[in-house]
């Protein structure tokens, strides 16, 4: 699930890129991904322009000068990606297909990588706090600059301190369609017998084949991603067990956006002590 950061990142680039755009025609490989009727893509979508892009929470919308409006949510592996003779732009979630084998834009060479990175930081606020998600340093085979990695793990934590239930109702709202071809699912748990074991993962599976989302996500939150996520960051973050907490009780989209704003309110509270990013 992407964080509304990496929304807004995708809602900035294709904001520079889409308005004016007229849309020839309409292609898709998957009707789940595109579930508008045929007469309605001929009426409001063939022939539209792009008047804007904007953001909802988590979710893009695409307005259109015919008043149709794409709306368009990243789930756990989605990306955005523009392709032109004038530019190229990918953003969503960072994997292979995207960053490193997608047809047409291979992933940059680390000096273009950084060089990127360094035109985006040059135009920030200094002076305003910069909320960065605690994820990996590597995106494919590229690997984020030492010193901004060491900024960033130096700098004050928040940790949002979700209601498991609240998280697991979320889970099966937004990833309830990692049911539809449910031996994929379960082949992609088969690769955790290493970590997990045997008999765990065997029961992971048949829960998947089952159908059976809800109590195969609680057990991957307890027993797999939340022990990840507490040694990494125990381990990487210097300043993690000095970290400033945010309770989320409700995870709709109305509860997340309270969240945001509770993260903001903290800047209102007296600053601790060291690195800030």
């Amino acid at each position: 699930m992407p964080e509304l950061p990496e929304v807004e990142t995708v809602r900035r680039g294709l904001s520079s890129l889409l308005p004016g755009r007229i849309i020839k025609s309409v292609d898709f490989d998957w009707l789940k991904s595109f579930p508008n009727a045929e007469t309605d893509v001929e009426q409001f979508v063939i022939g539209a322009k792009v008047v804007k892009v904007d953001r909802r929470a988590k979710v893009l919308l695409i307005e259109l000068s015919s008043k149709y409006t794409l709306v368009t949510h990243l789930k756990m592996t989605g990306q955005l990606v523009f392709r032109s003779s004038e530019a190229a732009f990918g953003a969503g979630h960072p994997t292979a297909s995207l960053l490193g084998n997608l047809p047409g834009i291979p992933q940059p060479s680390q000096k273009a990588f950084e060089t990127r990175i360094a035109t985006v930081l040059e135009s920030l606020d200094l002076a305003r706090p910069l909320y960065v998600e605690g994820e990996s340093a590597r995106i494919g085979r590229l690997s984020l600059p030492i010193p901004l990695v060491a900024r960033m793990r130096g700098a004050d934590c928040i940790e949002v301190d979700a209601d498991p239930a609240a998280r697991l109702a979320y889970l099966l709202r937004d990833y309830a369609y990692l049911g539809d071809d449910r031996e994929a699912l379960a082949g992609q748990l088969g690769k955790l017998k290493e970590l997990q074991g045997k008999a765990v993962v065997d029961r992971w599976q048949q829960w998947a084949r089952a159908g059976e989302l809800a109590p195969l996500f609680a057990e991957l939150m307890l027993l797999h991603y939340d022990p990840q996520y507490e040694r990494s960051q125990a381990k990487h973050f210097s300043r993690w067990a000095q970290r400033a907490k945010v309770a989320a009780g409700d995870l709709s989209d109305a509860g997340i956006e309270a969240v945001a704003q509770e993260v903001l309110a903290l800047r209102a509270a007296p600053a601790p002590t060291g690195a800030r990013l």
